[in-house]
């Protein structure tokens, strides 16, 4: 190529051998490609033939290469950035040489590029570049949203550049549209859908929540710990439990463990009956507890009343059976827990008057047990019967009447426990040496087996509790500790480097934008750029 020609180009801001190459190749496609004005043909063809036209080049050149592929375009603005040729402005030189850095992640979040702006291909290439870390302007996400690689959506959803209200589901296609509701807007997401996303997470949620029994994972998740604590009442789960929660409920959880140290929960807690085993398996009060305090607590002093029975705690138990008894405006024992603490108390009346000193004292227990068995028998058969064992006992001679007591209870089971043999023979080792608890026990194992042959069998006895169902906890889900439905994590992996060089490509059109109308001419005496 003679010096003339090199000399000419120069005044277009093209140096060197090489550059004049690069400008050549880009001028032999595009001058080639269909649809360019002829006027603007006519121009690149004068250029390729040593005569380029300072004032009409660069607009001939931005015509050709709009008619090119982008892909096309891309490759010849790299080949002349990387030649010298500067023909962008200067803003249009900035998002170049972003757009053809090796490392353009890492300049884009550079001091000096943060600030670059360009149209919706280069903020797509920004935010595609940068993992998400560079944000799409509002005002051009709709019109990416349509065609933008959903692993660009993910980054942007990833770092917060996208939201439920900008609703991207809307624009894409059905199997796309559900997977970006599930991972932006889970609350929308029904039990169906979830199936056909395979979100294990969010069925394990709902079989939780509808009270199914889950197959364990392997290690343990937040629900099956959940089912472990508050299902079952596996304390031996509680600190596991503690550590995958959300930090909302599992501040939840720690405040209901604190609350166990009093027996003192915030109301909601209390009227959450998912929760009654658990906080019912922390608390183990050893004071009276206020049973007409709610429903909850109800339950409490009604199994302490009869564990304190159980345990031949008689004055306690008749002042926690009071508990459960006494009226008064705004107290909330169900009826039925009513109706145990008054057979309650009236057993304990009962025992109580076999130790009463004097016989004005032991009449007024013997009618304060009947006056409290009257009332329990409003709650049905076995109370009834309790009544009448009661009357019946009452009215024998006092040294022809056997001991009114439940040998049961008196060796610490529950009426009618099968077990009975066994705690006799253990609680016999137990008492090794102590001849009269000895001689109580046989007693009471003499009166069991008595009732074997009566033909009445243990009705012959007054029976705790009327209801022993009443007593229990039911396993309900608790509305507290479950955490809300989480967001579908992601499952696509880093952009591809095809997909960013289609974006990059989209990108290099946009530049044409930015082409000088008329080229920069070089020193004479300056080297190649």
């Amino acid at each position: 190529m003679s010096g003339f020609v090199q000399r000419k180009w120069r005044w277009l801001g093209v140096g060197g051998s090489e550059a004049v190459e690069a400008v050549l190749a880009m001028l032999t496609e595009t001058v080639a490609v269909a649809g360019i004005p002829e006027a603007e043909r006519l121009v690149l063809t004068r250029a390729l033939t040593g005569d380029p036209d300072r004032e009409d080049l660069l607009p001939a050149v931005r015509t050709g290469l709009s008619h090119l592929p982008p892909a096309s375009a891309l490759g010849h603005m790299r080949n002349l950035w990387g030649n010298g040729v500067r023909w962008l402005n200067e803003a249009g030189s900035e998002r170049c040489r972003l757009l053809c850095s090796t490392a353009p992640g890492l300049d884009l979040v550079s001091k000096r590029s943060h600030a670059v702006t360009g149209g919706p291909a280069f903020s797509l290439f920004a935010t595609a570049a940068t993992r998400g870390a560079v944000p799409i302007p509002n005002r051009f996400l709709d019109g990416l949203l349509t065609w933008a690689p959903l692993t660009v959506i993910d980054d942007l959803i990833d770092h917060g550049g996208l939201l439920a209200e900008d609703a991207p589901w809307k624009v894409r296609g059905d199997e796309e549209s559900l997977y970006l509701r599930a991972r932006l807007a889970p609350e929308k997401i029904n039990k169906e859908e979830a199936g056909q996303l395979g979100w294990q997470a969010y069925l394990r949620r709902q079989s939780f929540l509808r009270g199914e029994t889950l197959t364990r994972q392997e290690p343990d998740d937040v629900w099956d710990l959940l089912y472990d604590v508050v299902i079952d009442g596996d304390m031996a789960a509680l600190d596991a439990l503690d550590a995958v929660l959300p930090r909302a409920q599992q501040i939840e959880l720690r405040d209901l463990k604190s609350g166990a140290l009093s027996g003192q929960w915030p109301p909601s807690m209390g009227e959450d009956r998912g929760l009654w085993r658990l906080m019912a398996t922390l608390w183990k009060p050893r004071e009276l507890v206020d049973a007409g305090r709610s429903p909850f607590y109800a339950l409490v002093a009604v199994n302490r009343a009869y564990d304190l029975i159980k345990a031949g705690e008689m004055e306690a138990a008749a002042r926690q059976a009071h508990s459960l008894t006494r009226g008064g405006s705004g107290r909330k024992v169900p009826a039925e827990l009513v109706h145990e603490g008054h057979a309650i108390a009236a057993f304990a009346a009962v025992e109580q008057s076999e130790r009463a000193e004097s016989a004005t004292g032991r009449d007024r227990l013997l009618d304060s047990a009947e006056e409290y068995a009257e009332k329990a028998a409003e709650q049905g058969p076995v109370a009834e019967r309790n009544l009448r064992l009661l009357r019946a006992w009452r009215g024998t001679r006092r040294n022809q009447r056997g001991p009114f007591s439940n040998p049961f209870l008196e060796i610490g089971l529950d009426h009618g426990a099968e077990s009975w043999e066994e705690r006799c023979r253990e609680i016999f080792r137990q008492r090794e040496g102590d001849a009269r608890a000895q001689s109580a026990l046989n007693w009471a194992e003499e009166r069991i087996r008595g009732a074997l042959h009566d033909e009445a069998g243990w009705d012959v006895f007054y029976q705790l509790p009327l209801d022993r169902s009443q007593y229990l906890i039911a396993a309900q889900v608790p509305r507290h500790l479950v955490p809300p439905v989480q967001a579908l994590p992601r499952r696509t992996p880093v952009t591809s480097g095809n997909e960013l060089e289609a974006i990059r490509a989209r990108a290099a059109v946009e530049l044409l934008n930015d082409f000088r109308t008329t080229a920069p001419r070089l020193d004479r005496h300056s080297s190649t750029q």
